[in-house]
Order: C-alpha cells, then sequence, then structure tokens
C-alpha cells in the first residue's frame, strides 16, 4: 500500500490488489512498506515492515497465510517479508498481521416492487 509513507502508485481504474506484481524502483537504505493481504473479499490489517535495501539487489515481498481455509478463526494469519530474490533468502523477520477482529457487517437493500 505505501513505501516509507507515500501510497504506491497505481492506474486509476486498478484497486491496490491488482499491484501485487508491479516493480517499484527504490534506493539503497532504510525502508519502510505498509502492507496489506486482500484477496476475494478477504483482508487484513496493514501492518509495517522494514528493511535495509543494498544496491543491484532485487527484492521480493512475499507471504504465506491460511485465510480462506480458515476465515474469522483464531489462528487467521499473513506472514510477511521480505527476501533477495537471486538467493531466495530473506531479508527481514517475518512481520504477522491478522483479519480484523469482527467480521464486517454488509446489509443488500431490498426493492419491493407492488
Amino acid at each position: 500500500m505505501e513505501i516509507d509513507g507515500k501510497r504506491v502508485p497505481k492506474d486509476k481504474k486498478e484497486a491496490y490488489s491488482d499491484t501485487w506484481d508491479n516493480v517499484y524502483p527504490i534506493t539503497t537504505g532504510e525502508h519502510t512498506l505498509t502492507v496489506t493481504y486482500r484477496m476475494a473479499g478477504h483482508y487484513t490489517q496493514p501492518t509495517k515492515i522494514m528493511f535495509d535495501a543494498k544496491a543491484n539487489i532485487n527484492y521480493q515481498l512475499d507471504f504465506a497465510t491460511d485465510i480462506g481455509t480458515a476465515w474469522f478463526s483464531k489462528n487467521s494469519y499473513v506472514d510477511f517479508w521480505i527476501k533477495d530474490k537471486a538467493t531466495e533468502k530473506p531479508v527481514t523477520e517475518v512481520v504477522q498481521t491478522a483479519p480484523p477482529p469482527e467480521p464486517r457487517v454488509i446489509s443488500y437493500p431490498i426493492i419491493i416492487n407492488n
């Protein structure tokens, strides 16, 4: 969602969930990413992950989750980490986030024609 507090650029038509495979150039040094998981109506709270970017290295944000198999269970989670794409090794600790504590209330209008 954000890199160093700035919203990730996207086309006006696309949702942030459509940007998962975009490449974002960054400078060397410390960076903070604000990330969230969204898939088929499932989502998590935004969380921050920090890392120190080195020159000439390509990084990838990775994740693991049980959301979608245990929706709203006590153990639903998403783990995020950043890895070096060349070595496939993590360069950060795992940061865990979860769905909001309460399900969203969704209401639908009902139209009755006489």
